[in-house]
């Protein structure tokens, strides 16, 4: 009769549990640790306070997970216990089935302890929303969900190689592949795309660890109550889209537990002590390994050519080639002829990619948009999609746009193409004055649903500045509404600073008259054009309106709609805004003079 085949051994769960029970207890403590701090210095509600740990859990679980997994598949890196252990009646199945649901019980016990922890002060009202006790359910679920996908990836790092150091190298270099990736990129090859910008948002679309600490989980719409005016006492928790993503990666992380028992079911004893386990993978971990070390000395004695490419980079790669040879070969003998052939194989077809980046046969540096393919076009001051106070408009009819696509042609053809920021001085008679360099990013939204950015400098005397000068020195990108919308906004606003100082005053008036200098360009935000013109700052005019407060521009996506405009406004008035130091000195508004403010 056949015996029956078993793929759990209860024996060997629990001496896991006991075995390593100071593990997970050490983790259930720090837990309770941080609830407890939590509930003394909450105001409102644990489960208010419980929104934010789904983002802090991460940075715990990626390490935990990876101690875990250290400590459950360390036997694979001893060759006398990785034998003794395979000599016992015991199918890898089983072994392997074992230990991934021991590590699994090593967070739901602490967490489960964490939970009922949550519920006991939840239950005697402190809280801030009506079904507060789904607080600590779902950070209970969410957490768990972390922890199964980290603990999948461990185990897979640690079926992989065949040492604990290679595991832990391993281990890092997959949490973080989407950003070490992203990291060669923008040092080596983005720079010889002048004008590209590296996009984040898919690199950490594929680092789970980032992600998961910058998405929400759970949300509280207040509720309206006789208190509500001063505070935000009731609330109703929701929750929010960050679960699809977390859900994918624990779907992610099984994926990665049944991958791991594949390669334990092919994998050789003799292979313990080993760094890479798995012999097909040995030249993507040295390319890998060679590549970081080539970028690292790029990045660390670039700072001291201009970060433009030179010998250190080649000395980076030969250094991270053979280093990378002693790890997988456990001797420092590896300066065989073979292997500086292989050297300078890897080293030439680097070569090549740079030089067919730098050529870009695909003309990516080279395009230009078509008025027609495009809905919207915003430019930013800067090189990052930062909003400020006019530094930043966005243009959707056809008109404006060409004037955006002649900038850019202009920068694309070379006749404004400067690489960096660049102050030349001119000398005059009367006041020495600055030709001056402005940086600027266009990001085109598409009609096919593409967002497009490049970012350039430019003259600010030049073409291409005289044109965006008209833009930047706008009403709409100045105080961010239309000439049409001063009635209503004016009326919307609730407070005005002149220099720091409460005033009382016609609003609608002031902006007619800060309109009007808009509409001269008198009241240009951007220092490299003021500077230019000696429009010296002289006092600040701050608006603060409703936080309700719309206006009809254009939304994220390019189209034309009501959207919400920012409820403060930080306007800088220099000596050549006539109009509204007119107004002001009209309506007996004290107006600081230069000389006595900055002397």
């Amino acid at each position: 009769m056949k015996s029956r085949t078993s793929f759990f051994d209860s024996t060997h769960f629990r001496k896991n549990l006991t075995r390593f029970a100071p593990a997970w207890a050490l983790y259930g403590v720090l837990l309770l640790l941080i609830l407890i701090t939590m509930v003394g210095n909450g105001s409102l509600g644990l489960d208010r306070d419980l929104t934010d740990m789904l983002q802090i859990y991460p940075v715990a679980n990626i390490l935990f997970a990876f101690l875990v997994a250290q400590l459950l598949w360390g036997d694979l890196y001893n060759s006398r216990m990785c034998n003794a252990l395979h000599a016992l009646p015991l199918r890898r199945e089983g072994w392997f089935a074992t230990n991934f649901l021991s590590g699994i019980s090593f967070s739901l016990i602490p967490t489960m302890a964490a939970l009922l922890f949550c519920l006991l002060p939840l239950s005697f009202g402190y809280r801030c929303c009506d079904n507060g006790f789904l607080a600590p359910l779902m950070v209970f679920l969410g957490a768990n969900a972390q922890y199964l996908f980290f603990f999948g990836l461990a185990t897979l790092s640690a079926f992989l190689v065949g040492s604990r150091f290679a595991m832990a190298v391993v281990y890092c270099i997959l949490n973080f592949a989407s950003l070490i990736i992203y990291w060669l990129a923008d040092t080596l090859y983005v720079p010889l795309l002048y004008g590209v910008q590296t996009a984040y948002d898919p690199f950490i679309l594929f680092s789970p660890v980032v992600k998961m600490c910058q998405m929400g989980y759970l949300d509280i719409e207040w509720l309206e109550t006789e208190r509500a005016a001063a505070y935000c006492d009731r609330g109703i928790l929701l929750i929010t889209d960050g679960w699809g993503y977390l859900g994918i990666c624990a779907a992610v992380g099984l994926v990665f537990s049944v991958l791991a028992l594949l390669l334990y079911r092919r994998r050789k004893l003799e292979c313990a002590g080993d760094f890479i386990a798995v012999r097909a993978l040995e030249p993507v971990f040295l390319t890998v390994y060679t590549l970081v070390v080539g970028c690292v000395f790029q990045m660390i004695f670039g700072l001291f050519n201009g970060n433009d490419i030179d010998m250190f980079l080649f000395v980076g790669l030969v250094i991270g080639f053979f280093t990378g040879r002693m790890f997988l070969k456990r001797t420092v003998r590896v300066f065989q002829w073979k292997a500086w052939g292989k050297c300078g194989i890897l080293i030439g077809v680097f070569l090549l990619t740079l030089l067919l980046t730098w050529l870009d046969p695909l003309g990516i540096k080279a395009w230009l948009p078509n008025s027609e393919q495009v809905r919207s076009v915003t430019v930013y001051a800067n090189h990052a999609a930062h909003y400020a106070g006019g530094e930043a408009f966005t243009v959707s009819d056809s008109e404006a746009m060409d004037d955006i696509i002649r900038v850019h042609e202009l920068v694309v053809t070379g006749q404004e193409n400067i690489r960096e920021q660049v102050i030349v001085p001119t000398a005059a008679e009367d006041t020495p004055i600055d030709r001056r360099t402005q940086p600027i990013m266009l990001e085109y939204k598409m009609k096919d649903g593409r967002t497009v950015r490049r970012c350039y400098y430019i003259w600010t005397d030049g073409e291409a500045g005289q044109i965006l000068e008209n833009y930047f020195a706008s009403v709409e990108c100045i105080l961010g509404i239309t000439e049409e919308e001063i009635p209503a906004y004016a009326a919307a606003i609730r407070e005005v600073y002149v220099d720091g100082e409460l005033c009382q005053l016609d609003k609608k008036g002031l902006l007619k008259a800060m309109a009007e200098d808009c509409k001269e360009g008198n009241l240009i935000q951007l220092w490299n054009y003021r500077h230019s013109t000696g429009k010296d700052t002289i006092f600040y005019i701050e608006f603060v309106s409703s936080g309700d407060w719309k206006h009809i521009g254009v939304n994220e996506s390019g189209r034309i709609e009501v959207v919400s405009s920012s409820d403060w406004k930080h306007i800088r008035v220099n000596e050549s805004s006539r109009h509204t130091l007119a107004w002001l000195e009209e309506n007996g508004i004290d107006t600081p003079q230069y000389d006595e403010k900055f002397g």
